[in-house]
């Protein structure tokens, strides 16, 4: 062979610096940080090689940053600069991600597993999951070293644009620097792995060593990466490694060492909002994949995300409607489907009534006091433990489905029609999946009084819950609910909007 040319316009990074590190390490035989040379080192190196084009040259980062500010007061952004006054760090947040995740950011996607080769920075990507089952965008951020400290100060300025408010789950993909900075940041936040993000290297990882065998192996992982017993995901991963000869492979030793923090029979009881389901998991790498879009013109790169994520909002918005203008199709005779259908967003209804629609296969058996037994009427040991206390209408199960979905569990609802329950008590009807959302004013982002008008936000947000409750028990209190609404909604409309505007960076 014979070499006539090379472009590197089209080309992208083989390894991180901090791999580069490692994999020199492993050939020094040497212990970690034990090099003469750091990774900041390598990486200077490797800046020093590289030419960048002219356009590439002229991105300012800040300036663009200063330019959204101008056009949006609410517009947030932070910076760290080196010490030769360059940019080495940059994270920002538009208005409307900021009031997204009030309401939507219980569970997040953080990916930092892109890096903009041109500007040679790691791209942060938070995401989350809305009430109808689409993407949302919170933050981004472009830091020039993938350190702890990065990772920290990414991690301080999120919560900072977000209110302080920190949500209840994280998933991110497996970095080690990452990990230490959640757990140093995020002290009470649970900590996961995206099985998106790592299910992404499965290709280079295994196509290799499993050859025509890859898409098998590929569907088993799957099966057994959504079981619901820990003890029969052990013992079937132990059969997929040796059904398929992996015994020894780096990986595969890897993914069982962490499966506390990915499969999901170990992250029961902890709330994911379906992102960590096959169908979310693809929603958000199409997204990220728009989001990526924007790099193609870098001098307006800030301004181009939010196009895309405009866009994105937009067709999420029309799809929305072409949803709620649907007849919802009911598909059992039980009363909760139809108080679920008058509450839930059809995308999370449609997740309950499949439930509804398996608890009619269950048999369940009176214990003793409030405890029950749920099993497959074609089993005849095993099931799930519900306990149900009727003084306070409150129900649990030992698959812990609620928990980590929102949506109750076919045992749970197995419970509740054998005991004549014709509604979902309303603990079991959370706010993030309402069709109606609370939508604080852009004033109330980062102002003074914002936690006082949050509070007030979520106490008309409950009244709207109890009033949708109470009309779904008969067709004249839903005329007369409709009716009083509209002409509330009349008379708010008719009220000047008086703007508190905070310009908050």
């Amino acid at each position: 062979w014979r070499v006539t040319g090379f472009s590197n316009h089209h080309n992208h990074e083989l390894l991180r610096q901090d791999e580069m590190m490692r994999i020199m390490e492993l050939e020094k035989c040497v212990q970690p940080g034990s090099l003469p040379f750091t990774e900041k080192d390598v990486r200077n190196l490797i800046h020093s090689f590289r030419r960048f084009e002219l356009e590439e040259e002229s991105v300012d980062l800040l300036q663009m940053c200063r330019n959204v500010k101008e056009k949006d007061p609410n517009f947030k952004y932070d910076f760290t600069k080196d010490a030769n006054n360059c940019v080495e760090n940059i994270a920002w947040s538009y208005a409307s991600s900021i009031q997204s995740y009030e309401v939507f950011g219980d569970a997040v996607v953080l990916d930092t597993t892109h890096r903009l080769t041109s500007i040679d920075m790691t791209l942060g990507i938070w995401i989350g999951m809305n009430n109808h089952g689409m993407p949302c965008f919170f933050s981004c951020a472009l830091l020039r070293e993938g350190n702890l400290q990065s990772f920290i100060w990414a991690l301080q300025v999120f919560l900072n644009f977000m209110n302080r408010k920190a949500p209840q789950t994280v998933l991110t993909d497996q970095n080690m620097h990452l990990k230490e900075a959640v757990q140093k940041e995020l002290p009470n936040t649970k900590h996961a792995l995206s099985i998106g993000l790592i299910a992404s290297r499965f290709p280079s990882w295994f196509n290799a060593v499993l050859g025509r065998h890859y898409n098998d192996w590929e569907n088993e992982f799957y099966r057994l990466h959504n079981m619901e017993s820990t003890m029969d995901f052990d013992l079937g991963w132990s059969d997929m490694v040796s059904c398929y000869g992996l015994h020894g492979n780096r990986h595969i030793a890897s993914l069982f060492a962490s499966r506390k923090l990915w499969a999901s029979p170990y992250l029961r009881g902890h709330f994911l909002a379906g992102l960590a389901a096959l169908p979310g998991i693809s929603k958000i790498k199409d997204f990220i994949q728009r989001l990526l879009s924007a790099q193609t013109c870098l001098s307006r790169l800030i301004e181009q995300v939010a196009v895309v994520v405009d866009y994105k909002d937009q067709a999420g918005e029309q799809q929305i409607a072409q949803q709620n203008s649907e007849n919802t199709i009911l598909k059992t005779a039980a009363p909760v489907e139809g108080h679920a259908a008058a509450v839930f967003t059809p995308y999370a209804f449609y997740e309950l009534q499949d439930e509804l629609v398996e608890a009619a296969h269950y048999a369940y058996f009176h214990l003793e006091g409030n405890a029950f037994l749920v099993r497959h009427h074609t089993k005849t040991d095993g099931g799930c433990n519900v306990t149900w206390n009727q003084k306070e209408e409150l129900i649990s199960c030992s698959c812990q489905m609620f928990e980590s979905s929102g949506i109750l569990c076919r045992h749970a609802l197995r419970v509740l029609t054998t005991l004549n329950y014709f509604q979902i008590p309303d603990h079991y009807l959370p706010v993030r999946w309402h069709r109606t959302q609370p939508q604080p004013s852009k004033s109330l982002i980062g102002g003074p009084d914002h936690g006082r008008s949050y509070e007030r936000v979520k106490a008309l947000q409950s009244m709207v819950s109890v009033l949708v409750s109470e009309a779904g028990k008969s067709e004249e209190r839903m005329d007369l609910a409709t009716q009083e609404v509209s002409v509330l909604l009349s008379r708010i409309r008719q009220q000047p909007v008086v703007p508190n505007v905070s310009e908050n960076r």
